[in-house]
């Protein structure tokens, strides 16, 4: 988007008196875990772009996925840290200059998929401007119990993201079509989730 289209819509959004809570950097094809220097470059300058188009709108957090392990001659977890953490480097100076905050995401395909792994990562790394996003319909999909791991560990999630998913093909559907438990999360006591 050119500076001028990013005004016109950050004008547009104040007139309907809405705002962007947070974006998503994309996906499966940005890999901040890549063995190869040049497509970790790409997928930084990338997140470096999507930070700014947050300034622009005013936008309180990015959303990335630590990156993946490719199946075929998939390089070792201590690898793909590593070079998680040299992309890291160059991310979170520039989020924390944005005023932005980047929150990983539990996506099935990633190298750290699971709550426990990325609170890990959250705390081994101790910035506060990186946290997690966690999305219910990723962590059943999985096989990981939404209700226990928000209350386990709501202190460093960031934001939650809301939808449905069976066993057999991961999705993002309406709620009560698939295998998450709603009314569990509902009734959480001590947890408080915005949607």
């Amino acid at each position: 988007m050119s500076a001028s289209s990013r005004l016109d819509a950050r004008k547009q959004l104040q007139d309907y008196g809405a705002s962007v809570r947070s974006l998503n950097a994309g996906g499966y094809d940005i890999n901040l875990a890549s063995p190869a220097a040049n497509m970790r470059r790409k997928s930084t300058d990338h997140i470096k772009d999507v930070l700014q188009l947050a300034v622009d709108w005013g936008v309180a957090d990015v959303v990335i996925s630590p990156g993946t392990r490719r199946p075929m001659i998939s390089p070792t977890i201590p690898q793909a840290l590593g070079w998680f953490s040299e992309s890291l480097d160059v991310l979170l100076p520039v989020a924390k200059q944005a005023g932005v905050r980047l929150l990983m995401e539990n996506t099935p395909y990633c190298f750290r998929p699971t709550i426990g792994e990325l609170v890990d990562l959250v705390d081994d790394i101790g910035d506060e401007s990186l946290s997690i996003v966690y999305d219910v319909a990723n962590a059943a999909y999985i096989g990981e119990d939404p209700v226990a791991s928000l209350l386990s560990h709501h202190s460093r999630i960031g934001l939650v993201h809301i939808s449905d998913t069976g066993t057999d093909v991961w999705g993002h559907d309406p709620i009560g079509t698939g295998i998450v438990d709603f009314e569990g999360l509902g009734s959480s006591r001590g947890l408080s989730v915005q949607c």
